[in-house]
C-alpha cells in the first residue's frame, strides 16, 4: 500500500495500519497511525493501547505511561493496559508502582509468562530476590525453552549464593539460545564458576564471550581477573589492555592493569595505570594506595606517602592505607611514626597480614624485642586457632 491509499484509510483502517507496521517492528510508523486514529476517535482505548506500545518500544516511555493511562481512564478493566504500565513504569525505574500494576494484571486474568517475567524483573530491581525467583521459576514452567528466564534465574541464583543451580540455569540457557546469541549464557557460567572458584573454566567462558563479542570490554575484563587470580599476568595484561582500548576512562581497567604491571615488576608502568585510576575516580582510596605502592617500589618514599595520606583522608577505615603510609616510613627509618600507622591498621583489619608484619618489623627496629616477641607468639597463636 502507498501512502496516498494509507492517507485516505478510514479510523479503523488506520487502527489496523498501526497494528500491521507494529508487528513489522516499524514502531514510528506504527505510533503515528495509532495517532490519527485517536485524532478522529479520542475515547478508542485499542489505539491509545496500541500507540503505547509502539511508543514502549521507541524507547519513549513517559510518553507510552500517558498512553496507557489514557485506556485505563476509557476502560478500568482492560488488563493489558496495566501489564504496559507496568512496563513503562518499570523502565522509568518505578518499580514499586511497577510491581502493583503486574499484580493486578494477574487478578485480572491476564497471567501468561510475559506478566511474571515482568513481575519477577520488578522484584529482583527491589532486592525482593527470593519472590523475583519464584516469578521466573513459574515462567519457566509455562515455558520450558525461554531461554532469558533461566538466564534471570542464574543471576537470582548466584545473588543467594545458590551457585551450583545457578550453573545450572546458565547451561540451559546456553542449550536453547543459538550461536553467537549463548554469549549471556556463557558470560553467566563465568561469573558462577568464578565465584565456585572453579577460575580456569571461568577464563574460559569468558574467552568464549570475547570471541563472540570481541568489543565487550566488561567480558575482557572478568577474564582478566580470572587470568590474574591464576597469576597468568602477561594474559591478564592482555586482557585488560584491551579493556582499555574499549574503555578508556574505565577506572577497574586501569586499576587492574597497575595490580599486573606491579606483579611482574613493572613499578614505573603501575605508577601510570594507579595515576590515572586516580584521576577517574579521585574518590576511590585504592587508586592512591595503589601509587603510593607503586613510589615506594621506586624508592620515591616522600612521594609514596603523600599518596597514602590522601588514601587515608579519602578512606580513613582502610586499613591497607595506613599500611602503605607505614611501609614507606619504614623504609625512611621513621619507624616510630610508622608503627603508629601499622597498630592503626592492625585494629581496622585484624587479619591483614601487612600490618601484623609491619607492626613486628617496626617494633624490632625500635629494639622493643620483646613486645615484637609477644606480639608474634600472638600472631602464631591466632594463626592456629583459625
Amino acid at each position: 500500500m502507498n501512502d496516498g491509499e494509507r492517507g485516505r484509510r478510514r479510523p479503523d483502517g488506520d487502527l489496523v495500519e498501526g497494528f500491521e507496521l507494529y508487528h513489522q517492528e516499524r514502531y514510528a510508523e506504527a505510533s503515528e497511525f495509532f495517532g490519527r486514529a485517536i485524532r478522529t476517535r479520542p475515547d478508542r482505548a485499542e489505539a491509545h493501547l496500541g500507540r503505547g506500545n509502539a511508543l514502549y518500544s521507541l524507547g519513549r516511555y513517559e510518553e507510552a505511561l500517558g498512553c496507557f493511562e489514557r485506556v485505563i481512564e476509557i476502560d478500568p478493566d482492560l488488563a493489558e493496559a496495566y501489564f504496559g504500565m507496568g512496563g513503562a513504569l518499570s523502565a522509568l525505574d518505578r518499580h514499586e508502582e511497577a510491581l502493583g500494576c503486574f499484580e493486578r494484571t494477574v487478578r485480572m486474568g491476564l497471567d501468561h509468562g510475559d506478566v511474571y517475567f515482568s513481575m519477577g524483573g520488578a522484584l529482583s530491581a527491589l532486592d525482593r530476590h527470593e519472590e523475583a525467583l519464584g516469578c521466573f521459576e513459574k515462567v519457566a514452567e509455562m515455558e520450558p525453552d525461554h531461554a532469558e528466564v533461566h538466564l534471570g534465574m542464574g543471576g537470582l541464583l548466584n545473588i543467594l549464593d545458590r551457585h551450583e543451580e545457578a550453573l545450572g540455569c546458565f547451561e540451559r540457557a546456553a542449550e536453547l539460545e543459538p550461536g553467537p546469541d549463548r554469549a549471556e549464557a556463557y558470560f553467566g557460567m563465568g561469573d558462577t564458576l568464578s565465584s565456585l572458584d572453579r577460575h580456569e573454566e571461568a577464563a574460559g567462558y569468558f574467552g568464549r564471550v570475547t570471541e563472540m563479542e570481541p568489543d565487550r570490554a566488561d567480558a575482557h575484563l572478568k577474564r582478566g581477573d580470572e587470568l590474574s587470580f591464576l597469576k597468568r599476568y602477561e594474559e591478564a595484561a592482555g586482557c585488560f589492555g584491551r579493556t582499555v582500548e574499549l574503555e578508556p576512562e574505565n577506572a577497574d581497567a586501569h586499576m587492574c592493569m597497575g595490580d599486573v604491571t606491579g606483579a611482574m615488576g613493572r613499578h614505573g608502568e603501575a605508577l601510570g595505570y594507579f595515576g590515572r585510576a586516580a584521576e577517574l575516580e579521585p574518590g576511590d582510596a585504592e587508586a592512591h594506595i595503589g601509587k603510593s605502592t607503586a613510589l615506594s617500589f621506586l624508592k620515591r618514599y616522600e612521594e609514596a606517602i603523600e599518596c597514602a595520606d590522601v588514601a587515608i583522608k579519602t578512606d580513613p577505615g582502610d586499613a591497607n592505607a595506613r599500611c602503605a603510609k607505614g611501609g614507606a616510613l619504614s623504609a625512611l627509618g621513621r619507624y616510630r611514626e610508622a608503627l603508629k600507622h601499622f597498630e592503626r591498621a592492625v585494629k581496622l583489619d585484624p587479619s591483614s597480614p601487612g600490618a601484623h608484619i609491619g607492626k613486628y618489623t617496626a617494633l624490632n627496629a625500635l629494639g622493643r624485642y620483646k613486645e615484637a616477641a609477644r606480639f608474634r607468639d600472638r600472631m602464631a597463636r591466632n594463626k592456629g586457632a583459625e
